[in-house]
């Protein structure tokens, strides 16, 4: 029988709740250091800032990208240091003032931060036809950033290709322009590579030829650098699924409050959803915001709005289940792409046999 690699997913990737309190403090009880860092206000409209150690987090220059804007990055400007994420620690990160931008530590507002465990600051990888100055990789839990200065190359109806460092081809993949305005471009492999979809906009995923109709393989992902833009600052990330920690697929809507059972092979911590043939908002869910089925509360990638209370989805110790209707969740016929991130593997990590459990 198979086995997870990762028998605590909350070593690789795991969601912490904290208050702002528009003053220096750490936030401990990520339980690594982490590399990538995800914060969303829950209790008022707030952007979603992203920050990586790719870009750099340092008490000088944490730059940052909001999901639901397509605005160039912000805070790389010494002049705000001590304002957003000024470091990281073996357990969290340190959070400044953030009395400019208020996205990260607003006094007495509530926040939720996704982290991801990668492979630090990265270095250079020359495995595409476009390098990239730095590629930082966890191959254990199937995730990289990277970084590419001077943006892509290809133009017109050419194509070049992007090394990403995980060894299997990325199952999704996203990427934004530093530099410069411009959207969030995601790639679902689950739903096909003529097709993409911007993660701060709900437009379905629209045929396009920007991941140039070609799969992934293990070492490259193929992009026309034309239908996006030549000579930005480029960061991107990859995902690949990882059995027992990491999913990422589809399901099809039902219609039905007695929605899809979606089987993913462990205990999810984080789910996000989107529907691909179809205008709704990136639904964001964790096991930290409630907690318990079914008030899973959701946050938007794609909009900043406060917490939402729906009760639209239930964690299971092997995947997730449907538990609401409607266009953003579960409308019939309609095409959903997930990823999801493990608690615990519901396959085994020793000798013994998995046995099923449905819910928690």
């Amino acid at each position: 029988m198979a086995y997870s690699t990762i028998p605590k997913g909350s070593l690789q990737t795991n969601s912490v709740l904290y208050t702002g309190t528009a003053a220096i403090q750490s936030i401990p009880g990520v339980g690594f250091e982490p590399d990538m860092i995800w914060c969303k206000e829950r209790g008022a409209s707030n952007g979603g800032p992203i920050t990586d150690k790719v870009r750099g987090i340092s008490t000088t220059s944490s730059p940052f990208l909001i999901s639901q804007s397509g605005d160039a990055q912000q805070g790389d400007n010494g002049t705000v240091a001590n304002r957003t994420i000024t470091a990281t620690s073996a357990d969290g990160f340190t959070l400044g003032a953030d009395s400019y931008y208020t996205n990260f530590n607003k006094n007495n507002g509530s926040f939720v931060s996704w982290n991801w465990k990668v492979g630090g600051a990265g270095s250079a990888n020359t495995d595409g036809s476009t390098a990239v100055a730095k590629l930082s990789v966890n191959q254990t839990a199937g995730i990289s950033i990277g970084n590419i200065p001077g943006g892509f190359v290809s133009t017109g109806s050419n194509s070049e290709t992007i090394g990403h460092g995980l060894g299997k081809p990325p199952e999704f993949i996203m990427f934004k322009s530093i530099s410069t305005n411009d959207n969030w471009i995601c790639g679902h492999g689950s739903y096909g590579w003529t097709k993409n979809g911007k993660l701060n906009t709900n437009d379905s995923f629209g045929t396009s030829t920007l991941f140039n109709n070609t799969t992934p393989n293990n070492q490259t992902f193929s992009v026309r650098g034309g239908d996006y833009g030549t000579g930005f600052n480029m960061i991107f990330y990859c995902f690949t699924s990882i059995q027992g920690y990491s999913k990422f697929g589809r399901y099809t809507g039902n219609g039905s409050s007695n929605g899809t059972l979606t089987y993913t092979g462990f205990k999810p911590s984080f789910i996000m959803i989107k529907v691909a043939n179809d205008d709704a908002n990136w639904l964001m869910f964790d096991n930290k915001r409630e907690g318990y089925n079914v008030d899973n509360d959701e946050l938007y990638a794609n909009v900043s709005d406060a917490e939402q209370t729906y009760d639209h989805i239930d964690f299971l110790s092997n995947g997730f289940k449907i538990r609401a209707n409607g266009t953003s969740i579960n409308l019939t016929s309609n095409i959903y792409t997930y990823w999801a991130f493990a608690e615990n593997p519901f396959v085994a990590t020793s000798g013994t046999t998995a046995v099923p459990v449905t819910a928690r």
